[in-house]
């Protein structure tokens, strides 16, 4: 364990779409020595990320929010599947994952943090954060935002879902740079 100057060193596992948190549960199961902490927007999942935390029989702090580049409050849309939900307008499901597409004609207010201010305030450059992140389309976003202030930095490994080909607004250039900037500041784990 690393030390300095008499402090002492978190090892931390952030889940950014925790979904129904069997992400969370098996990096639990793998690294007892690990706080967990998800943030899922998804109100109806709530209740499976505390039974996730009985069956590990440990805390997960657990934020009912979307992750996202500022503080307040943001729309969150849903299609019959919680694993296709996002607060990134424009997102189209393909048919072979056989997904339902987003209905952008009603959402539901939830609350939504500020990501990179989150982790500057909550921890230190000398913990070591695994951050997984699936926020459906919002990756971009939060990515550059923690890019260009330095937050991304604190990241020790970065586990990324990609959602670049269900974005219109989204080019190949685009996702490339962002991925290889985030490549060059933390290790990166493409993840699908």
């Amino acid at each position: 364990m690393w030390h300095m100057k008499g402090m002492h060193m978190r090892k931390v596992f952030i889940d950014l779409g925790a979904n129904h948190g069997v992400v969370t549960e098996k990096f639990g199961r793998e690294h007892p020595d690990f706080e967990l902490f998800t943030f899922e927007p998804n109100q109806a999942l709530r209740n499976d990320i505390a039974a996730v935390a009985q069956k590990l029989g440990r805390n997960i702090v657990h934020h009912s929010a979307a992750a996202w580049i500022r503080d307040g409050q943001i729309s969150f849309f849903q299609s019959n599947e919680d694993v296709a939900s996002t607060i990134v307008s424009g997102k189209r499901e393909h048919p072979q994952y056989g997904f339902s597409q987003i209905d952008y004609s009603k959402h539901v207010t939830v609350p939504c943090v500020d990501i990179s201010r989150w982790i500057v305030s909550a921890f230190t450059a000398n913990d070591f954060i695994v951050l997984k992140m699936d926020i459906e389309g919002a990756e971009y976003a939060v990515l550059t935002k923690m890019i260009f202030d330095g937050s991304l930095g604190m990241v020790r490994e970065l586990i990324c879902e990609w959602h670049y080909d269900r974005y219109p607004h989204m080019t190949p250039e685009e996702h490339v740079m962002i991925r290889n900037k985030a490549a060059q500041i933390c290790k990166l784990v493409d993840w699908h």
